[in-house]
Parts: C-alpha cells; sequence; structure tokens
C-alpha cells in the first residue's frame, strides 16, 4: 500500500510544482502586458470620446473600460490570484473561455507570423514549409 501512496503522490507533487512554476512566471511576466493593456485601453476611452453621440462609441467606451479594469488587475494580482480567476472563468464560461483562447491563438500566430516576415527569417521557413507539403503529397 506504501507503494501506492507513493506513486500516487509523485503526479501530485510534480503538478503541484508545475502550478508553482507557472504561477512565478506569470507574477514576473505581468507587468509589461498589464502596461500595454492600459495604453490601449486610454487609446479607445480616446477614441469613444472622439465618436461621441456615434452609435459605436458606448460599445467602445464598454471596451476600454473593461480593458482597463483588466489591466488593473494584471498589475495588481499576483500569479495564483491570476491564474484562479482564469480557471474560476473557464469553468463558469467554458465556451467563452475556448473561443477567447482560440482568438488569442490565431492573434499570436499572426503576429508571429509577421514578426519572423519582418526580420527575414520567413523566407527560408516559408520555402520549407510549402516543399513538405508539396512532398507530403506526391508522396500520397
Amino acid at each position: 500500500m506504501a507503494e501506492s501512496t507513493d506513486d500516487q503522490s509523485i503526479p501530485s507533487m510534480v503538478a503541484q510544482h508545475a502550478k508553482s512554476l507557472v504561477s512565478e512566471q506569470v507574477s514576473q511576466r505581468a507587468g509589461k502586458p498589464a502596461a500595454d493593456l492600459g495604453k490601449l485601453a486610454k487609446a479607445l476611452a480616446l477614441t469613444s470620446q472622439q465618436l461621441e453621440g456615434n452609435m459605436a462609441s458606448p460599445y467602445v467606451n464598454k471596451a476600454a473600460s473593461q480593458l482597463e479594469r483588466f489591466s488593473n488587475f494584471l498589475e495588481n494580482a499576483d500569479g495564483e490570484e491570476a491564474l484562479r480567476s482564469v480557471e474560476e472563468f473557464a469553468r463558469k464560461r467554458p465556451l467563452l473561455f475556448l473561443g477567447g483562447a482560440a482568438v488569442l491563438g490565431f492573434g499570436g500566430a499572426r503576429f508571429l507570423k509577421s514578426s519572423a516576415a519582418r526580420n527575414g527569417v520567413s523566407s527560408a521557413a516559408q520555402d520549407a514549409v510549402p516543399n513538405q507539403t508539396k512532398q507530403r503529397t506526391r508522396k500520397s
């Protein structure tokens, strides 16, 4: 029985260690995105003021206030609190969470692709991908 308890505690310890590492990384890296989101929120608030009277103005203003709130949360929350909030949100609204994750994933991929293109990295990488695809289709 002692061995099975040890076997069960090892994955638990590994999971706890991984969670603490992620929490630490979130705490260390949350500052810059929070500041960037704060800048975006201010820009949206300014845009909302310029759109005064337009039917889009309340929506832009609402987005600005939500981004500002999230930015403040990132600046003030520690890593564990942020992870708990994300977990809680994912449990309460799983479809919205998955949709948001997909949008962030696609946006991140587009950002990385455009960054690589500006750095000249993409020419070799883009040349390699079509060739691999062509080779796969020829083998089939």
